[in-house]
């Protein structure tokens, strides 16, 4: 090796900078590695888009919500297995893995089925209050004939 090396360096400052400024792009490199995941999520009856619907990353704060069109982007992920859960109000939530590699963009549809909540029959019983003094007044208003204690 040669011993005149840190001697060369310090004749020429602007190379050692370089080497360090080299050494700093470099580390960036590795975090620019990262994949995402977008897709479409709609109504499975119907395929009408669902504004707003939720899409998370089980475990974790991370996701994101569907624009006006039912669009979705989750960005800057890193290479993993993850469960993704969609869910939107009066819909059924939806548990989906994915694998995702190395700078990969995964695209996925998602159509969500609505709940249904079936109710047995309803019944509605109303009474007619005959009692009080303003279904009295009532009573002679709606009369044909006009009557009076007096």
């Amino acid at each position: 090796m040669n011993k005149n090396l840190p001697q060369k360096l310090n004749n020429h400052p602007w190379l050692s900078l370089n080497i360090i400024i080299l050494l700093f792009l470099a580390s960036f490199n590795g975090l620019s590695q990262t994949g995402s995941v977008k897709g479409k999520i709609t109504d499975a009856t119907n395929g009408e888009e669902l504004i707003g619907a939720n899409v998370l990353i089980q475990g974790t704060t991370k996701g994101t919500t569907t624009d006006v069109n039912g669009n979705y982007t989750l960005e800057r992920l890193e290479k993993s297995s993850y469960n993704l859960v969609i869910s939107y109000v009066s819909y059924e939530q939806l548990i989906q893995r994915i694998d995702l590699k190395k700078d990969e963009s995964v695209i996925l549809d998602i159509k969500l089925q609505p709940f249904v909540i079936s109710v047995g029959e309803v019944k509605v019983v109303a009474q007619k209050r005959t009692d009080t003094e303003l279904a009295i007044i009532n009573f002679f208003r709606s009369g044909s004939q006009v009557v009076s204690g007096i």
